[in-house]
């Protein structure tokens, strides 16, 4: 079994939105730098992501990788901007459920390392303050992600 090690270069899409949000569509794409990092060779171990969400707001989750798939669930936040004047309204919080799946790996020194991987995110945010019209109360977004091996430790 596979396990994650290193920086990988992933990029996210947003699959659904569950309500219209002013300058965010489906099929929307962001690119960015995770870190994953799981703390034995092999079998089922806990793992770490570091890395960020579409808007490229930080995202920490730890869990365990088994079977080649991890998954979890952590919490996250978004800002409510006023796209005119860049003013923060209010903030958005809630948990986001991930599974990401090892779509490849090699092995290298007799321990196999993920080169690349597949999977998702689902954002449950509930307004931190009052809805605004392009804001509303509550958003559930669903972004899909690929991600592949730009660097193992050395």
């Amino acid at each position: 079994q596979a396990n994650f090690s290193g920086a990988y270069d992933v990029t996210i899409t947003i699959a659904s939105l569950s309500s219209n949000v002013e300058g965010l569509n489906v099929g929307d794409t962001a690119t960015g730098t995770w870190i994953l990092r799981s703390t034995c060779p092999t079998g089922p171990c806990p793992t770490e992501l570091i890395g960020t969400d579409f808007y490229g707001n930080g995202i920490t989750a730890t869990g365990d990788l088994d079977g080649g798939i991890f998954e979890g669930t952590t919490e996250a936040s978004l800002t409510c901007t006023d796209l005119q004047t860049g003013e923060g309204l209010f903030t958005y919080t809630g948990p986001a459920d991930f599974r990401i799946e090892i779509t490849e790996a090699e092995v290298v020194d007799g321990v196999a390392r993920a080169l690349a991987f597949e999977g998702e995110f689902v954002f449950r945010y509930r307004a931190q303050g009052a809805p605004t019209q392009g804001c509303p109360a509550t958003i559930v977004e669903r972004d899909s992600l690929t991600g592949t091996l730009l660097r193992a430790p050395s």
